[in-house]
C-alpha cells in the first residue's frame, strides 16, 4: 500500500489529580485511541499508574505488532486474551475487571477501515461528516435508571463543600458499580474491551471511502461538541483553525468554570482529554458497509 496516514495534530491531557489513563498511537497504516476506564473500586491488580492505563497499554502494543492481515477484532480479541492470561496471577477476582473503550481506524485500498467499542469518537471528515460512537454503556435498567436519576439529582443539588458530599459520591459510585456487574458485556447490556474475548465481536465496524480527514478522540475530549456545545459539530471544531491543544485549553477553561457542575450536569467535573487529527487524500465520503454491535 502507498498511501499512508499522515498525522495533522495530537493531544492527551489529563484531566485531574489521578494518572492519565488515556492513550493513542498510530503506524504508517493505523491509528487508535484508546481509554482506559477509571477504577471505581479501591482495589488495585496490577503494577500500574492504575489498571485502566496497564489494559490500555496491553491494547495498544498488540496494535502496533498486530498482523496487517488480520481483521482488527481479532488484533483487539489477542490484545484482550494476554490481559487474561496475566489477570490469572492477580490475588484477588476484581468486584469489576479493567475496562477500555477503543477505536481504531486503518487505512486499505480503497478505504478506511473502523473498529469502536466504547464511547470513543471516531469522526470522517469529508464532503459529509460521519461521528461514530457507541454509548450503549449508558443505559440503565428500568429500576436502576430510576435510582441513578435520584442519584445524580442529588449529587447536583449537594455542593462539594458539603460534608454529605463525599458520602453522595460514593452512592453514585456505588450505582455505576452495580450497572458494570450487572451490563458489561453481557447480552441486552453494552460491550466494551477487558478480559472477555467476545467483546471485539460486537464492536462498531465498517469501511468509509473518501474522508479527507479522520479524528478520533475519547469521551472527554468529546466534551466540546457533545456535552459542552462549545462548537456546534465536529465541522465547526475543525474549520476554526484551533490547534487540539487550544481545544483542549477551551475545555478546561469550560470545566474549571463550572466545577460544581451544575450549569453542564456531569459525573465527573474533569476528564482526560486525548485526541488525533489524520489527513486523508481522498474526496467523496461514501459509506460502504457497517456491521452493527450484536446483542
Amino acid at each position: 500500500m502507498s498511501a499512508k496516514l499522515k498525522i495533522l495534530d495530537q493531544v492527551i491531557d489529563c484531566g485531574g489529580a489521578h494518572p492519565i489513563e488515556d492513550v493513542i498511537g498510530h503506524t504508517d497504516e493505523m491509528a487508535w485511541v484508546i481509554d482506559g476506564v477509571t477504577t471505581l473500586t479501591p482495589e488495585r491488580l496490577t503494577d500500574a499508574t492504575s489498571d485502566g492505563k496497564w489494559l490500555a497499554d496491553i491494547f495498544a502494543e498488540q496494535l502496533r505488532v498486530g498482523a496487517a492481515e488480520d481483521s482488527l477484532q481479532d488484533i483487539m480479541r489477542a490484545g484482550i486474551h494476554q490481559a487474561a492470561v496475566l489477570s490469572r496471577d492477580w490475588p484477588i477476582i476484581p468486584v469489576t475487571p479493567p475496562s477500555a473503550t477503543v477505536g481504531i481506524v486503518r487505512l486499505k485500498p480503497s478505504s478506511v477501515e473502523y473498529f469502536v467499542l466504547g464511547d470513543v469518537s471516531v469522526i470522517f471528515l469529508g464532503d459529509e461528516t460521519r461521528a461514530i460512537s457507541d454509548t450503549s454503556s449508558e443505559k440503565k435498567s428500568p429500576h436502576l435508571e430510576v435510582r441513578w436519576q435520584e442519584a445524580k439529582d442529588l449529587l447536583r443539588r449537594t455542593s462539594r463543600d458539603s460534608p454529605l458530599y463525599d458520602a453522595v459520591k460514593a452512592h453514585v459510585n456505588s450505582l455505576l458499580v452495580e450497572h458494570k456487574q450487572r451490563s458489561m458485556n453481557q447480552p441486552g447490556g453494552y460491550w466494551i474491551s477487558s478480559l472477555d474475548e467476545r467483546a471485539p465481536s460486537h464492536a462498531l465496524t465498517g469501511e468509509v471511502k473518501g474522508a479527507d480527514r479522520i479524528l478520533l478522540c475519547s469521551d472527554g475530549f468529546a466534551r466540546l461538541v457533545d456535552h459542552f456545545s462549545t462548537f456546534s459539530s465536529w465541522e465547526d471544531l475543525v474549520a476554526s483553525g484551533k490547534t487540539l491543544r487550544e481545544c483542549v485549553d477551551i475545555l478546561r477553561e469550560t470545566e474549571n468554570s463550572d466545577k460544581e457542575c451544575t450549569r453542564f450536569p456531569r459525573i465527573s467535573a474533569s476528564d482526560d482529554a486525548a485526541a488525533l487529527l489524520i489527513e486523508m487524500q481522498r474526496s467523496g465520503l461514501v459509506p460502504t458497509k457497517q456491521t452493527k454491535r450484536g446483542r
